[in-house]
Formats: structure tokens, sequence, C-alpha cells
């Protein structure tokens, strides 16, 4: 079962639908029955940037002209 929101993982345990990996800044949610276990190697996944190709904008542009200037975007 997919949550709307990663909050609402936590919820969804509780409730008795299986297990979630979140973010550790939500450890400190408490629910009752529900207890955070902190995982010993850190995951890492990849990331893309998305916009729409002939996007003219100057706040996207904006947006995108640093991350394509530090070479983390391919074009």
């Amino acid at each position: 079962m997919e949550s709307p929101q990663i909050s609402s993982s936590i919820n969804l345990v509780a409730a008795g639908f299986g297990v979630a990996i979140i973010p550790a800044s939500l450890a400190s949610i408490r629910v009752d029955g529900v207890s955070f276990h902190p995982l010993q190697q850190a995951l890492t996944t990849g990331l893309g940037l998305i916009y729409r190709s002939h996007e003219k904008s100057a706040l996207t542009q904006h947006f995108i002209k640093p991350v394509r200037d530090a070479g983390q975007v391919a074009r």
C-alpha cells in the first residue's frame, strides 16, 4: 500500500499495514505501538530534475541554471 504523504506511512504501520522506511527526521513523531529503528547504513537514491523542454520562465531558468552550472544535470 502506498501512502500519499511520508508521514502517513507511520499511521499505516500503526494500523497493521506492514513496515515503512522513513526519513530519520520523522523519528520524533510518536504513535502508540510503533517504534523507530535507525538503519545502520545510509540509503541513497538517484534524483532527476524535470521541467518543460521549452520553458521560458525566468524563475524556472533561475532554478535550473545553478544545477546545470555545477555539472549535475545532463543537457
